[in-house]
């Protein structure tokens, strides 16, 4: 009934960025079967961290799996069974964790030597995932369980089916490609599209005050 019964941290320290356990801007949170994992804003090796049902302070992320890394630019968090998705702008990369340890990051590239800045991540039932990235171009990249890229859903675009800088991704599992649905939140917030995972355009509804669902889209 919106009655507070926990929070986590002692927030607004001036040192929260470097004291296990406190929040420092807090941006995104996932919970997972036996903890809540949570990321902050900034550089920082602190800047993911796992607390347990409880929300007793329980560990944090090691970037690269080194102590000393901070995570740079965190902007999102995905988790799928024992994966948690650390999404970071500023090293324009994603880092894969199992159990709570590093397990791998990969980066996607344009084409033309140019890395993407990565804004979201969707994990598939498969092992597959989704990353909506926004810089320098925007695009929604199919990879595999590897982060190896696989397909381009969606190109740079202000265009029904093409993507402008997307902020977050779901997915509707279907019982193959075609009949999953991914809705990709776009244009900074004020447009929501669905494509199939074969990137075919659905449909979209521009969030912007006074206007509707596209008429042209399918059902």
């Amino acid at each position: 009934f919106g009655r507070e019964i926990g929070g986590l941290g002692p927030g607004g320290l001036a040192r929260a960025a470097v004291l296990p356990g406190a929040l420092h801007r807090p941006l995104d949170v996932e919970a997972l079967e036996d903890e809540l994992v949570v990321a902050c804003a900034g550089e920082s090796p602190h800047a993911v961290q796992r607390f347990d049902p409880e929300l007793v302070y329980r560990a944090r992320c090691l970037a690269l799996g080194d102590p000393a890394q901070p995570f740079r630019g965190v902007v999102r968090l995905s988790a799928a069974g024992e994966r948690l998705f650390v999404v970071e702008a500023l090293a324009r990369r994603v880092q894969v964790f199992r159990s709570g340890e590093f397990h791998f990051a990969f980066q996607l590239s344009d084409g033309r030597g140019r890395r993407l800045e990565p804004s979201a991540v969707a994990a598939l039932e498969d092992g597959r995932e989704l990353v909506a990235c926004r810089a320098p171009e925007s695009a929604l990249v199919l990879v595999d369980a590897s982060g190896r890229a696989l397909a381009v859903l969606a190109r740079h675009g202000e265009e029904e089916g093409a993507v402008l800088e997307p902020c977050d991704l779901a997915v509707e599992p279907g019982v193959e490609d075609r009949r999953t649905r991914v809705f990709v939140l776009d244009r900074d917030g004020r447009r929501l599209q669905v494509l199939t995972l074969e990137g075919r355009w659905l449909g979209s509804i521009p969030l912007e005050a006074g206007q509707g669902a596209d008429p042209q889209r399918e059902p």
